[in-house]
């Protein structure tokens, strides 16, 4: 029988101890969840969990109701009650011990969408088969992560949209956060020679045709001002044109509607804009990229990828930035950051932070944080990753297996620090390429 263990303030304890006793069984107990991310409330989630030497298996549920109902009612043999009491109340069995498949959570921007896999945080949380991802580090801790820091490196796809301007991300800046964009798709309607941009810090010749850096960044805020003046006012009179769609005042508005929307501008306030938009842009620097491009995103770098270039990004899990300019209404605050971020901006750039790297297997991030690699496979080639941590998994171009699952591209996969030897193996007849990162600490 499956046993009862009640509410436990310690789930992560609870789990680690019946696996340190050595012997095998099923448990289930409750714990009180505290939403820190989003509303701060407590739920109090149901959890049934088997264990064993080489097994690692968990349910959740927020029926408690039913939850409890069906461990009064089982009989017979534990793992037979788990299965049938899975079968019952619809629960999905999560394998702690195989690659866990991460869902993928679409979230609305204004110059096109994300893709998230591992985002915790209020504005959505990431899952695994529906399983909201916290409950799963709570409960399993350092057992799954095989770290201190339970929050998980960020993983996600930015996708833009291909049209120039409505397409180009916020140039934005981190003081703690660092990542790295590998370059998987460029848009030939946006880039008809397949060579993107984005734009990184700041013009040198730019920077050098002013006394000193003081000057440079007060001539560069008087522009930013300039513009931004502009902005509200055209985006105010979107705003207008919102609420007779009955559009909500901050969501992103369809492309097309918007494209309806700048038609109505008065062409003097339009050119104004479009004007003041490109002095404020010379001050900036962009660099050329094409599919397979590294792109390492340090803080203190003001960045902006430009429409129609998709990238896979990796990211320390820090949720803060410092937004310099938006050549659109920002949607998720009321202001723009320019003055603050520029005490806190790095002017010089190192000629590195864009890399084109082809090796079979190489290193594309290696940051105090986290390190990632890309790995080519040929057919017939294998690879298997038994590490001591957590990796996060993504694939980027052709078809492999990944134990006894498919790793198709833009899936993303979940290993965990207790999960058994994961082999990976080409049996496609054309490469395979998969990205792979896991913290350093």
């Amino acid at each position: 029988m499956i046993k009862s263990l009640g509410k436990t303030t310690n789930p992560a304890n609870t789990i680690s101890g019946l696996l340190e006793g050595g012997d095998e069984g099923c448990v289930a107990f409750e714990f009180d969840h505290t939403q820190h991310y989003s509303t701060g409330l407590k739920i109090t989630v149901g959890v049934i969990c088997c264990y064993s030497k080489d097994e690692l298996r968990a349910a959740f549920s927020t029926d408690l109701d039913s939850l409890n109902k069906a461990l009064d009612t089982q009989s017979g043999n534990a793992r037979h009650s788990y299965k049938i009491l899975l079968a019952d109340l619809q629960l999905v069995d999560i394998n702690l011990r195989a690659p866990l498949k991460l869902d993928r959570l679409l979230i609305p921007k204004p110059w096109g969408q994300e893709i998230w896999y591992t985002g915790i945080e209020e504005r959505g949380v990431c899952s695994i088969h529906k399983i909201p991802l916290p409950w799963i580090l709570e409960v399993f801790a350092s057992m799954i992560t095989g770290t201190r820091e339970l929050t998980p490196i960020l993983l996600k796809i930015l996708d833009p949209s291909p049209h120039e301007v409505y397409g180009d991300l916020y140039f934005e800046l981190h003081q703690k956060k660092r990542e790295v964009y590998i370059v998987t798709h460029i848009d030939k309607n946006a880039w008809p020679d397949s060579t993107g941009k984005i734009r990184l810090g700041f013009c040198p010749d730019k920077v050098n045709s002013y006394a000193d850096a003081q000057q440079f960044k007060d001539a560069y805020l008087a522009s930013v001002e300039a513009y931004r003046q502009v902005r509200n006012k055209i985006d105010a009179k979107f705003d207008e044109f919102r609420l007779n769609t009955q559009a909500e005042e901050n969501e992103p508005g369809s492309l097309e509607a918007i494209k309806e929307w700048q038609d109505k501008i008065e062409p003097e306030l339009a050119e104004q804009e479009m004007n003041l938009r490109d002095a404020m842009n010379e001050f900036t620097a962009q660099r050329n990229l094409h599919v397979g491009d590294v792109i390492h995103v340090n803080p203190h770098v003001p960045h902006s990828l430009q429409h129609g270039v998709r990238v896979v990004e990796f990211q320390t899990p820090h949720y803060e930035r410092y937004i310099l300019s938006f050549a659109q209404k920002v949607l998720t605050q009321d202001h723009w950051d320019t003055e603050r971020a520029l005490d806190h901006v790095q002017l010089d750039l190192e000629e590195t932070e864009v890399q084109e790297i082809s090796e079979t297997e190489s290193l594309v991030a290696d940051f105090e944080e986290f390190r990632a690699t890309r790995i080519v496979l040929q057919p017939g080639m294998d690879k298997v990753i038994d590490a001591d941590t957590y990796c996060l998994v993504i694939g980027v171009k052709g078809r492999v297996e990944l134990g006894k699952q498919r790793l198709d591209p833009e899936d993303g996969y979940y290993i965990t620090a207790c999960a058994s030897p994961v082999e990976i193996r080409n049996t496609s007849p054309e490469p395979a390429t998969f990205l792979i990162a896991q913290p350093t600490g």
